[in-house]
């Protein structure tokens, strides 16, 4: 370049500089794409890195920096549980727990005596959705995502299992 331009020449700091604008293109991350990405995050959970750098118009790295150095998030899987109980079924529940622990103190060892247990269930037979497919973000600070299975199966089996409880109570 001194050849060429002589003492006009840029100094090599700054052609250096230069090129590593050029290579990596100047920082998309500012408060309006933070925003944006979180307000993609927000909207479907399940959205992937890609999929918000297409719509942002940013690169995959800078939604990646953006996910998790500003908003602090990672991707978890849904933890699987049989159902999801209505607030009325905990409140039955705790009720059945709560008199069963009466009955309990009232005499511990005629309680466990006569205690014997059933429980029965129907248990659908369906194809569960794979771990990745679960993917979702979440902040740091709350708990990870939970799904029940909601589609109906093609076939039914009833399961019942019983036991009974002997405790000898020194």
């Amino acid at each position: 370049m001194k050849e060429t331009y002589g003492d006009n020449a840029p100094l090599y700091d700054l052609v250096k500089r230069w090129h590593h604008e050029f290579k990596h293109g100047p920082s998309a991350i500012d408060e309006a794409s933070i925003r944006q990405v979180e307000v993609a995050i927000l909207e479907d959970r399940r959205i992937t890195i890609r999929q918000i750098a297409q719509d942002v118009k940013i690169s995959a790295g800078s939604v990646e920096t953006i996910i998790h150095d500003n908003l602090h998030m990672h991707k978890v899987s849904a933890r699987w549980i049989p159902r999801l109980l209505t607030p009325f079924q905990k409140r039955e529940r705790v009720e059945c727990s709560r008199m069963n622990l009466e009955m309990c103190q009232e005499d511990e060892s005629k309680f466990f005596k006569r205690l014997i247990t059933e429980d029965e269930t129907w248990v659908d037979h369906y194809d569960p959705e794979t771990k990745a497919q679960s993917l979702q973000w979440k902040n740091l600070d709350l708990p990870p995502p939970k799904k029940a299975r909601v589609q109906p199966s093609t076939g039914k089996v009833m399961l019942t299992v019983n036991f009974s409880v002997s405790l000898s109570i020194l």
